[in-house]
């Protein structure tokens, strides 16, 4: 498994980006002038990890066998609605990421068969939120957000 985070950075005032990644063994910094997934492609060199954790950003996406949502950003972002003052989704998904956040802490200590029980119980507590009416988000995005994020959720 990789996670990885990226930021701006300057050098000679010119922005770049510096990316992270790190595995239970190793981290590693890159310096570069773009956050394409070139860098990246470059960086894995053929090697295609089993998991991949990052934020939302499509750069990041389709370097692994599975992908998953950073769900410490998920949380970060769950606050932008919470504190536009929504209090029917927000809060709830919030409750589910910090959940996801304390499981994912004990993971390498859960037998497979518990992380499956905790998958399908966060799954389903998704599913409900939802279902909740969200009246300061007429377009629904932070919903299909959160739909589009259901999917690649995983406790392998």
């Amino acid at each position: 498994m990789i996670a990885s985070d990226e930021t701006s950075a300057h050098v000679a005032r010119r922005k770049h980006r510096q990316l992270v990644m790190h595995t239970s063994t190793a981290v590693c910094h890159i310096l570069a002038d773009s956050r394409a997934d070139q860098v990246l492609a470059d960086f894995l060199n053929d090697a295609r990890p089993k998991v991949w954790v990052a934020d939302r950003y499509s750069a990041q996406n389709g370097h692994s066998e599975q992908g998953q949502v950073c769900l410490a950003h998920g949380l970060r972002n769950a606050l932008l609605p919470i504190n536009s003052g929504d209090k029917v989704l927000a809060p709830g998904l919030k409750g589910l990421l910090q959940r996801a956040c304390n499981i994912g802490k004990r993971r390498d200590r859960l037998k497979d068969a518990t992380l499956l029980q905790y998958l399908a119980s966060l799954a389903q507590q998704l599913t409900n939120l939802m279902t909740l009416a969200n009246p300061h988000n007429k377009d629904n995005s932070s919903r299909a957000r959160s739909r589009s994020a259901e999917a690649t959720w995983s406790c392998s």
